[in-house]
């Protein structure tokens, strides 16, 4: 029996599946609400194959902040609600396109994707800048396609920031990218560009930091 597709409310962001036809679903199903999109991509013909997991993508898009923390608990709970209602695999991805932020909400947020095995991406004409890279650090896996940027400069604390209360952060951004298992060499490579610049890492960069990221936009794991 093919699975039917119901929709919910925006809120729940779930897939109700008619039956117990959980097993053999025969097409992709994608859902989209102000949540995010869940992608349930189509299964193996073959009976015996396991389900791949459906994703939760979530755009998150501008300067990161609190709003963003939030958002990102609001999609964690979203995938513990779906696996309950499918009775499969769900996870958290994130699409981002953002020119930096706050650095302790990103770091928060970098700590929560680790936690949940959570993958981003960076898709093409999209940059990952400043604060962003902390996300990246705490990812899993990764992608960052062909035409997309990834940034660094030294943080900015605003007006009436104090170049000793950045510097105050340098060992809090070395323990946080020692947790995510990334060299803390890319502090120090931070902080000499200055924070109104941006230097633009290649690959093989990210690559040499532990950002493990391949050229062709295909997500590499990191733990």
């Amino acid at each position: 029996m093919r699975p039917r597709v119901f929709a919910v409310t925006s809120a729940s962001l779930l897939l109700v599946l008619a039956g117990s036809a959980l097993a053999a679903p025969a097409a992709t199903a994608r859902r989209t609400s102000r949540w995010g999109t869940l992608d349930c991509s189509a299964a193996s013909a073959a009976g015996n194959v396991p389900l791949a997991p459906c994703r939760l993508i979530v755009p998150v898009r501008g300067p990161i902040g609190p709003d963003h923390q939030r958002l990102v608990r609001a999609g964690l709970r979203r995938c513990d609600d779906a696996r309950r209602t499918l009775h499969r695999d769900v996870a958290l991805h994130l699409e981002v396109d953002s020119q930096g932020g706050e650095i302790f909400a990103a770091m928060e947020i970098g700590r929560l994707l680790r936690g949940a095995d959570a993958s981003i991406a960076v898709k093409p004409g999209a940059v990952c800048n400043s604060a962003c890279v902390f996300l990246l650090m705490g990812a899993t896996g990764r992608s960052v396609a062909r035409g997309a940027r990834v940034g660094i400069h030294r943080p900015s604390l605003g007006e009436g920031g104090r170049d000793t209360d950045v510097d105050a952060l340098t060992d809090q951004m070395r323990w946080y990218a020692e947790q995510m298992g990334v060299s803390p060499a890319i502090v120090p490579a931070m902080m000499v560009v200055p924070s109104n610049r941006m230097r633009f890492l290649t690959a093989a960069e990210l690559n040499a930091y532990g950002i493990r990221i391949s050229s062709n936009g295909h997500a590499q794991g990191s733990k």
